[in-house]
């Protein structure tokens, strides 16, 4: 079960960076981001990370969320 929630919240947050990434308005995303880093996880963002790399997103996208602190997913 647990490694259900995780493939969820890599998903999840996948998604959240692919649609800031395409322009979405910040505000309408900072509920959704707030709760996702509520229960995201290191391992998480690591393969939300891989992910975004195998589909050929850039590597300054990738680093920024390298760099990004678990509160900092707050937009």
């Amino acid at each position: 079960m647990a490694k259900t929630r995780h493939s969820s919240n890599r998903w999840a947050l996948t998604g959240l960076f692919k649609r800031i990434t395409l322009g979405e308005d910040p505000k309408l995303l900072q509920n959704e981001a707030s709760q996702l880093a509520k229960n995201v996880s290191s391992d998480d963002i690591a393969s939300a990370q891989q992910v975004l790399i195998d589909e050929g997103y850039s590597s300054d996208l990738v680093e920024k969320i390298e760099n990004m602190e678990r509160p900092a997913l707050r937009l």
